[in-house]
């Protein structure tokens, strides 16, 4: 039997080109796929390595980045059709400031459950899943192997949770002038990251995940902007704001039950299942509503979530429809105006050969909704309204 121990180096799994060009020659790929499951097994989790340091770095950074330059104009492509109207307005991604959220919060992440999907952590941790997630080694031709290639394998055969670019989320801080920020799925400290960087002045995240919110306060200590911020555990249906304030809610929700972060029965997937009227109706529509009886007059809110391929009350899978719904019920909101639709772009899944025709020459994005409370302008006019140029001409 194949024995690859010798190839250990530091607790990680170190095979080099010409190591793998042989053993490729050697041995079967099953063979190879069996080796390498008995040798990862008991190894520490091939996470991508960053350091505090880095992420302190990568911090100012983003501090010093114009995220203004991330905003631009194309035709978008959606993946599901939306009757409220997307705009030509898009945010590029942008990698700027991931390490400095990604270095709190990576683990966290490596533990999401996908509805279709076991975790990351899952993954790597029991050695049944090994087989499933190493076949890209030889479909996209790896050229050795390591933490840095396992992991790509597992990103592409698993699911990972993705991060919020901080960049995008500095970006929209800015071009709507927010002072004071709520955000009620705070997830990953991107929007956190996000907000320190940018002209904002106090930031209150609401989150009910143990493990992610233990780790805000140290993002706070690292930044070292000093800027008032407040961090509430619980389920944003169960928060009291009758006595708060805020100019932008801004968040990215959870997509129904198809992450699940956590297994604690405070989150939204659990308590509300896979109905999606009763997720809608007792978790969406009530947290949207009591955040906007607390946003000020001429505040903005951004809704980052797409609809999604799942299950609905037990039928077949298919695209269940969240944003219609959700944007139908915040057009009922008081002094309500829809502003329009600002695109998330969307980096394209390594291997990924499945883009459709129609969205050729187009920019595939997420939707990322903007509603303002008394305020009728349109997306052109606040861009234009707050473009450097124009505030030059003032």
């Amino acid at each position: 039997m194949l024995n690859l121990k010798s190839f250990i180096v530091d607790d990680e799994l170190i095979i080099d080109k010409p190591n793998w060009y042989k053993l490729k020659n050697e041995y079967s790929q099953q063979e190879l796929k069996d080796a390498i499951s008995d040798t990862i097994e008991g190894l520490p989790l091939p996470l991508f390595p960053i350091t505090e340091k880095e992420a302190k770095e990568e911090f100012e950074e983003l501090v010093k980045f114009d995220a203004r330059t991330l905003l631009t104009k194309d035709n978008l492509y959606s993946k599901a059709d939306y009757k409220y109207e997307l705009s030509h307005w898009y945010l590029k991604n942008s990698v700027v400031g991931r390490k400095s959220s990604n270095y709190f919060h990576q683990l966290a992440r490596w533990r999401v459950q996908h509805a279709r999907h076991t975790s990351p952590y899952r993954s790597w941790t029991i050695k049944k899943f090994h087989q499933t997630f190493l076949n890209p080694l030889w479909t996209l031709s790896m050229p050795e192997v390591n933490s840095k290639y396992l992991r790509m394998c597992i990103q592409m055969r698993m699911y990972m949770a993705a991060q919020y670019p901080p960049a995008v989320a500095k970006s929209l801080y800015n071009l709507f002038e927010a002072k004071d920020v709520l955000d009620f799925s705070m997830g990953w400290g991107d929007r956190l990251a996000g907000f320190h960087a940018s002209n904002a002045e106090s930031y209150t995240g609401i989150d009910p995940n143990e493990e992610v919110m233990k780790n805000y306060p140290r993002q706070n200590e690292l930044y070292e902007t000093y800027k008032k911020t407040k961090f509430i555990q619980a389920p944003a249906e169960d928060v009291d704001l009758s006595d708060s304030e805020f100019d932008m809610v801004f968040t990215s929700p959870p997509y129904f039950h198809v992450e699940r972060y956590a297994d604690d029965e405070t989150q939204s997937w659990k308590r509300y299942g896979k109905d999606i009227d009763v997720w809608l109706g007792d978790f969406l529509f009530p947290v949207l509503e009591k955040c906007w009886n607390s946003l000020k007059d001429g505040g903005t809110m951004i809704v980052n979530i797409a609809d999604v391929y799942a299950t609905d009350k037990g039928q077949n899978k298919s695209y269940v429809s969240i944003c219609d719904p959700m944007n139908d019920f915040i057009k009922t909101l008081p002094q309500s105006e829809y502003t329009g639709c600002i695109g998330l772009q969307l980096n394209k899944r390594p291997g990924s050969n499945n883009d459709k025709p129609e969205s050729k020459n187009k920019k595939i994005i997420e939707p990322m909704w903007v509603w303002k409370k008394g305020d009728d302008r349109t997306l052109d006019q606040i861009i234009d309204d707050t473009s450097p140029l124009s505030k030059f001409f003032q």
